[in-house]
């Protein structure tokens, strides 16, 4: 009897560890499937970045009006990335303001908000904008509540959704056309990698932008 009772126990033993292992064949497997899928959706976002920086290139081929220039990269940014909420504020030279002229999937409610407090117009070292064209340098808000430079304008966050943004200047070295505006409904939405890519965005344009004015000089 003690023997049958050991030939069992060894039996069922050998069919808890064949079981072990099947269950943890299973999590790898799950594990090894979850990192293919994360590694499938970094690809398909930078085969869209470099789809919009090809677009960008390609467009440069040909001289349009910085209208026509700007409102592409937009219409791009919203149709290629999927990012919803953008804008350009134009830089205006004379008066050392940057002026709220494109924008796409902003609410109506903000773009009311904007022009009732700041007729659509920044100082330079203002908001985001304003401290974007004064140091030349990005500015990333990840949260918009808790950045003390925008202390008293909370409500205009409110009313558009929009918990982080980053502004990019769109400069060469030799003129300053504007700013590149993204907005998120998120917080922390603005990593390194959103900040090279929408960087490298804003410096092609301004190189575009001069070359324009370049051939229509000539």
């Amino acid at each position: 009897m003690n023997g049958i009772v050991l030939v069992i126990f060894i039996f069922l033993l050998a069919v808890v560890i064949r079981v072990s292992k099947i269950i943890s064949l299973i999590q790898d497997l799950k594990s090894a499937q979850l990192r293919i899928r994360q590694l499938n959706f970094l690809l398909e976002g930078k085969n869209k970045q470099m789809t919009l920086l090809t677009n960008l290139f390609l467009q440069a081929s040909t001289p349009q009006p910085k209208e026509s220039r700007i409102n592409q990269l937009l219409d791009d940014i919203s149709q290629i990335l999927q990012w919803k909420m953008s804008a350009f504020w134009e830089f205006n030279e004379k008066g050392q303001f940057l002026e709220f002229k494109y924008h796409r999937g902003l609410s109506s409610e903000y773009l009311l908000a904007m022009e009732n407090l700041l007729h659509n117009k920044i100082p330079v070292g203002g908001f985001g904008s304003g401290r974007s064209i004064s140091t030349k340098q990005p500015v990333v808000v990840n949260n918009w509540l808790k950045d003390p430079q925008l202390k008293g304008v909370e409500f205009l966050s409110q009313a558009g959704n929009i918990h982080s943004f980053a502004a990019f200047p769109v400069a060469t070295n030799a003129k300053t056309y504007g700013t590149l505006h993204l907005y998120a409904p998120q917080i922390n939405e603005f990593k390194l990698n959103e900040v090279q890519l929408f960087t490298t965005v804003a410096n092609s344009l301004a190189v575009i932008l001069e070359n324009d004015d370049k051939k229509a000089v000539v």
